[in-house]
């Protein structure tokens, strides 16, 4: 993960790297490539050395910046680089005329090698009044000239102005590094589970739920007291194959019987207080105005992906995106966990399709009745599934975002950049069924850091579910041989989540209610 972080003199460019290093909850080395030719440049390496907390380790290289980072490079662990163009300076000063180019050339070859999380620093020079001279003159354009190249090959480039950053999301945003789930915070949830009246781990699932969640909330007694659910819906251009039991027309149908409140996960949204948020990311119909859902057409459903790629690139990232600001909205109005649901008529054959490319099976080990469709029918959809894996098979390869952008759904990349942003900012996720699960493997594929943030509803009916736990190392809270979707088994789930919290946080300890802890 490499971000490159811009701005002019006292934009608060090194204050936002310095906070991008602290909530990653890593080890962080911060090299610092300042020197002190002069009293004022004495004052400003002071001011930024009171800024860096205390137990990070400082390395002063004002040259061989390449080898330092090669010599220091491990995971789990952040490298703050602060900042390049004083580092340009300290070469473009050097006796040695050629050492600038030299080194530039040797960073820009290691970068992408490295396993540490780097963070770099930078003078947007450009912007600035550029005195007259040689040496000045090529200051500036070595230093333009160097950004543009790091631009190609980070995963994040940020732009501060006036302390604020302007973020330009690359397209592999979904690489960003994820938030680590607090382990002071799981400790203390585990010490407590030791001490309440019950004999140890009797309690089984329960207890370990409380303390996951503990963990993840980074609070030793955690709740699920404003949970948020968000409904994606998207249709299905492969619809045209006769693969479901229902009209693609259900969709939009759907869409307002959730906004309603007549629908399965409505009325779970409402049993436990949960905001439901539904959001239309491209179905098939004219244009339309429904009380309580989102329309962001992207398009009208997606192709027919047995004839073409479902969604062209630009749209999958745009469906991913809305995931991304459904979870960045849900923090921002203080929720305490997430849930995607899915709604699109013919989505079961789509996901079959993701799950063929990404576990490297055919289609009949991983599709099912979806809607409830006859067995002639059920013999078809494997058919087109397996014919679509043939057709796409060398655009895909073993890329996941790939295989999302052949087969995939609006709705299933809005939920897989949901699950993304979720681990990102710290927000637990509840998986719901087999669409879901799809989903989560696509990103935890592309993100495995994301896997951690997930707790799994429950083991569906749909075929193939099984499987994808599996691959997901996962171990569901219910099995009620659900095949709904719409998030619903996840919200059942929500119960069993709900119960864990109340007896962690409100049982009494041994000593609270005088009962002899040990064993005789």
């Amino acid at each position: 993960m490499l971000q490159l972080i811009l701005g002019g003199a006292r934009s608060g460019k090194s204050k936002l790297a310095e906070q991008i290093a602290k909530d990653s909850n890593l080890e962080v080395i911060y090299i610092a490539t300042a020197q002190a030719w002069d009293d004022e440049m004495r004052q400003r390496i002071s001011h930024h050395q009171t800024q860096r907390l205390d137990g990070w380790r400082l390395i002063e290289e004002p040259l061989y910046l390449a080898d330092c980072l090669k010599q220091i490079d491990q995971e789990k662990q952040v490298i703050l680089v602060d900042c390049l163009t004083l580092w340009i300076s300290n070469l473009l000063m050097h006796e040695n005329s050629n050492l600038q180019c030299i080194e530039c050339e040797k960073l820009l070859k290691i970068l992408p090698t490295l396993k540490s999380k780097i963070v770099l620093v930078s003078n947007e020079t450009g912007l600035g009044v550029i005195p007259m001279g040689e040496i000045t003159r090529k200051f500036v354009d070595e230093s333009g000239r160097l950004h543009q190249l790091l631009g190609q090959i980070a995963d994040k480039v940020v732009f501060c102005v006036a302390g604020f950053p302007i973020w330009r999301a690359t397209m592999n945003w979904w690489l960003e590094a994820c938030k680590v789930p607090n382990a002071e915070t799981k400790q203390q949830a585990e010490e407590r589970q030791l001490q309440l009246t019950k004999p140890t781990g009797s309690l089984s699932v329960l207890e370990n739920v409380a303390v996951q969640l503990a963990a993840l909330q980074s609070n030793s007694k955690p709740n699920v007291d404003k949970p948020w659910i968000t409904i994606f819906a998207g249709d299905h251009g492969v619809m045209a194959e006769n693969i479901s039991a229902y009209p693609q027309a259900v969709t939009r149908q759907m869409l307002q019987n959730f906004a309603t409140g007549g629908a399965c996960i409505s009325v779970i949204a409402k049993e436990y207080a949960a905001t439901l948020q539904v959001i239309d990311c491209g179905t098939v119909g004219e244009a339309y105005q429904y009380q309580g859902v989102e329309r962001h057409s992207i398009a009208q459903g997606t192709a027919n992906f047995a004839q073409q790629v479902a969604m062209t690139e630009q749209q999958c990232q745009q469906a991913m995106a809305l995931g991304r600001e459904s979870v960045e909205k849900a923090i921002a109005q203080g929720a305490s966990i997430y849930i995607a649901g899915e709604m699109g008529i013919g989505n079961t054959c789509s996901a079959s399709a993701i799950a063929c490319f990404l576990l490297n099976e055919p289609a009949e080990q991983l599709t099912g009745v979806g809607t409830g469709i006859r067995a002639d029918q059920l013999i078809h959809k494997k058919n087109i599934i397996q014919h679509s894996l043939e057709l796409h098979k060398n655009y895909v390869e073993n890329d996941a975002f790939k295989a999302l952008c052949a087969v995939g759904g609006l709705e299933i990349a809005a939920m897989t950049g949901a699950y993304i942003r979720c681990a990102q900012l710290g927000m637990p996720v509840i998986v719901d069924g087999f669409i879901s699960s799809v989903a989560a493997l696509v990103a935890v594929r592309l993100n495995p850091e994301v896997r951690q943030w997930m707790l799994f509803g429950h083991q569906s009916a749909e075929y193939g579910h099984q499987r994808l736990l599996q691959e997901l190392n996962a171990d569901p809270l219910l099995k009620l041989n659900l095949r709904l979707g719409e998030g619903s088994g996840a919200g059942a789930a929500l119960g069993v989540i709900k119960l864990a919290c109340s007896l962690h946080n409100n049982m009494a300890t041994f000593a609270e209610a005088a009962v002899i802890g040990e064993k005789v």
